[in-house]
């Protein structure tokens, strides 16, 4: 039974739907309005609710409108669906009745399409095919998988979820080589693998102590210049204890070091799932005793336990001066910070577009720019340095739409706090806004008169202007910004790659949520870096919750 709630959002919505003229026509609007009239008549005697709404209900949807319109219903936010064929003599057929069955998880009637498409000679798509893979391999059937396999083979062309489904089949076998050997296959083709390709593998590799295999996998992951993919946590949780089941070498045992270097290089913390498996690493060292504790860290750095300083998150002049240099080589490059998007069809990158950019020292410009990165540059550098860079669209970015309000709330904050301010963003956010309402106008006037503004084309990367303008500050201003940058990780070197990400973590400040009044929560960046470090006799490891670490202590 509808709620009298349920019928004053009905009522809210027909007289709504007058005024927007979604409809045919006035005769038509009356037609379906008193149909949902007639849907709710006999509630009324349920609800005496209803008997009071009906009267003024019927009043508004049957009185006569003066608009004239005609509108495709058809057309009305109503979601594209292609209809499933009737007869099972058409592939597509297979491919829908294959996806539902991968939803609802029903493998007696994915196998039953399978042998239908058999026996009545359809070749099915490669769609089709991953469907069914990932149902018998959930269900453990293996020999269906090799079955299937093989008639892939005959019909259709692997693309990269067969590769990775199929490797995670054999993996769960433990024929760890089958799928080293489908990883090898799909790179000799020229599908570049992703962490889905590896991930399986390692974890079969690992189950199976390939020690040397597992290692070779994941290094194969973190070369910088070519893939450097994040695998699941789960990836080093079976390294890790893959290590510990080799107490007899103690090389192998000790290896599990190299991960915690990975942990520290690229600041990963330890959650629950990883710290089981840590924690027994060190408690089943076969040479050393290690003391254990969930400790803090004071604002100054030191280890509330055993009162060791951690390292600062500062870089040295040289280590700042060689990043410096090396991100400025490669925006004059273009190799990593120039990530335009293109259409599959263009030869060359299009670089220019429609760009924006003022201040309150000069009157907002809005024009057609050849290479608009060249103009950002050349605009720039005038202005002289800032304290603070603002990921417009990072910032800006809600659950359901772009909200130009959290970008004032952040830039009202930091021009109290007499701070030089530079945003960047795309030029949707103006061209957008101009098509709203007034308070988004006001809003755009507001930043353009308080703050540098810079509005890069659309099909651009505003985080190579992001960080570009970061740089080019001396490196000492602070990014406002949740963005993890893994777009950036892939051109550099370790030695680079590691300064990059301790200069990001020093120097990012994320807005956490907007208070009551003017007031905003935002991150704090540490005078002390929160990665994994040790100093030979103690390791101080970061979890996931605020200011908590895993403290070991050689005995």
């Amino acid at each position: 039974m509808i709620t009298s709630a349920g019928l004053n959002c009905i009522h809210f919505m027909i007289r709504r739907f007058r005024n927007q003229a979604l409809g045919h026509s006035t005769k038509y609007v009356s037609f379906a309005s008193s149909q949902f009239f007639h849907s709710f008549h006999d509630n009324s005697k349920c609800d005496p609710c209803y008997s009071r709404k009906l009267p003024t209900l019927r009043f508004n949807i049957d009185k006569p409108s003066n608009r004239k319109f005609s509108i495709d219903c058809s057309k009305l936010g109503r979601r594209k669906t292609t209809k499933i064929p009737d007869t099972d003599d058409h592939p597509y057929y297979y491919r829908k009745r294959m996806a539902i069955c991968c939803k609802k998880d029903d493998i007696n009637q994915a196998l039953n399409l399978m042998n239908l498409s058999i026996n009545r000679s359809i070749v099915p798509d490669i769609n089709t095919y991953n469907s069914y893979l990932y149902l018998v391999i959930k269900h453990h059937l293996f020999d269906l998988m090799i079955q299937c396999e093989k008639r892939i083979r005959q019909h259709v062309t692997f693309d990269s979820t067969t590769y990775s489904t199929l490797a995670s089949g054999y993996s769960k076998m433990n024929d760890w080589a089958t799928a080293l050997k489908l990883l090898r296959e799909m790179q000799s083709k020229g599908i570049k693998p992703r962490a889905r390709n590896y991930n399986p593998l390692i974890t079969s590799a690992a189950s199976c102590n390939q020690y040397q295999l597992a290692f070779d996998l994941l290094n194969e992951m973190k070369i910088p210049e070519k893939l450097y993919l994040f695998p699941d946590e789960n990836i080093y949780n079976d390294i890790i204890e893959m290590c510990i089941r080799s107490r007899d070498s103690i090389d192998i045992y000790e290896s599990a070091q190299e991960i915690f270097q990975i942990f520290r290089r690229e600041g990963i913390r330890i959650g629950n799932h990883l710290e089981s498996a840590v924690l027994n690493w060190f408690q089943s060292h076969p040479t050393c005793d290690w003391k254990i504790t969930n400790t803090s860290v004071t604002d100054s750095g030191h280890c509330q336990s055993c009162k060791a300083q951690l390292e600062s998150i500062e870089l040295t002049p040289a280590r700042q001066q060689r990043l410096q240099d090396v991100i400025l080589q490669a925006i004059s490059n273009g190799d990593i910070f120039r990530k335009y998007k293109t259409n599959d069809n263009d030869t060359k990158p299009q670089y220019d577009g429609k760009i924006a950019y003022g201040s309150p020292n000069e009157q907002k410009i809005v024009k057609y720019s050849v290479d608009p990165f060249e103009d950002f540059c050349q605009w720039l550098h005038p202005t002289g340095p800032v304290d603070i860079v603002i990921d417009g669209l990072n910032v800006g970015h809600g659950r359901d739409c772009f909200n130009l309000w959290k970008i004032k709330k952040v830039v009202q904050h930091y021009k109290q706090l007499d701070k030089k301010i530079l945003l960047i963003a795309r030029i949707h956010v103006l061209t957008e806004s101009s098509k709203k309402s007034n308070k988004d106008k006001a809003i755009i006037d507001y930043l353009f008169s308080n703050c540098r503004v810079f509005l890069c084309p659309n099909n651009h990367s505003d985080d190579a202007y992001f960080l570009y303008a970061a740089v080019i500050g001396g490196m000492n201003v602070k990014l406002i910004s949740s963005d993890l940058f893994r777009d950036f990780k892939k051109g550099f070197s370790i030695p680079v790659l590691k300064d990059f990400l301790q200069w990001i973590r020093g120097h990012q400040l994320q807005v956490m949520r907007f208070a009551k009044g003017d007031k905003i929560i935002m991150t704090e960046c540490p005078v002390y870096d929160t990665v994994v470090q040790t100093n030979g006799q103690s390791w101080h490891l970061p979890k996931d919750q605020h200011n908590t670490w895993i403290c070991a202590q050689k005995m």
